[in-house]
């Protein structure tokens, strides 16, 4: 592998879209999808378009596979473009919704509305700070290699350089290794239970599966 950092361009987007599916298989809970990457398309351009910090890991050697992944997004940043983006890629995923490239059209509507829902959550309840990563993703084959610590200070040093930046907030569910931020001086702000995210092996409600964590940049 010849691997390089690089800035998120449009030609990424089916190998960001694959890696996002190999670690998050959102497609579990569609019903009959014949182009389930649809989903993860769409997944991608709305972090993408709402983002002022892309990052990528990027094997040379490999037709330019995507192996790592973060986005980072200036809360006070966002612009008419952007706004105009999410709504052609909200037209983009109805439309192979209502074709029934996503299976089930019903089904594929709630699971939408399940991650733009719960989006919205976190933002409402994060407003008091300025960043947010609202997407780091490692390619198995780079995980516990250093990676992910690279992608991490690389950010991190990206908002120290910029004035308006004074903290930092990502949020994660109990199937990622959310531990990990602990090792970059963020601390937990909140946790919650939701039952439209990974679940307890036991089923359990009364234990929280969701996490939010800040850092103060100093």
């Amino acid at each position: 592998m010849k691997l390089q950092f690089s800035k998120y361009h449009s030609r990424f987007l089916k190998s960001c879209a694959q890696l996002v599916q190999e670690i998050w298989p959102l497609e579990d809970d569609l019903v009959h999808a014949s182009q389930p990457h649809h989903l993860f398309y769409y997944y991608v351009r709305n972090c993408v378009d709402n983002s002022t910090y892309t990052d990528l890991i990027v094997d040379e050697e490999n037709d330019e596979r995507i192996l790592g992944i973060l986005v980072g997004d200036h809360e006070s940043h966002r612009s008419c473009r952007s706004m105009i983006k999410n709504f052609r890629n909200c037209v983009i995923l109805y439309k192979h919704i209502l074709c029934g490239h996503l299976g089930k059209r019903f089904v594929a509507l709630e699971v939408v509305d399940e991650m733009s829902t719960i989006s919205k959550r976190i933002e409402d309840e994060c407003e008091e700070f300025d960043s947010e990563i609202n997407l780091l993703v490692l390619s198995k084959d780079l995980q516990g290699k250093g990676y992910g610590r690279l992608l991490m200070e690389r950010y991190i040093e990206f908002c120290k350089n910029d004035k308006n930046i004074k903290s930092i907030f990502v949020w994660s569910d109990i199937s990622c290794n959310y531990k990990f931020y602990e090792h970059y001086g963020f601390r937990l702000y909140k946790q919650f239970y939701d039952d439209r995210l990974t679940a307890h092996d036991d089923n359990r409600e009364d234990k929280p599966n969701a996490f939010i964590y800040y850092k103060i940049l100093t």
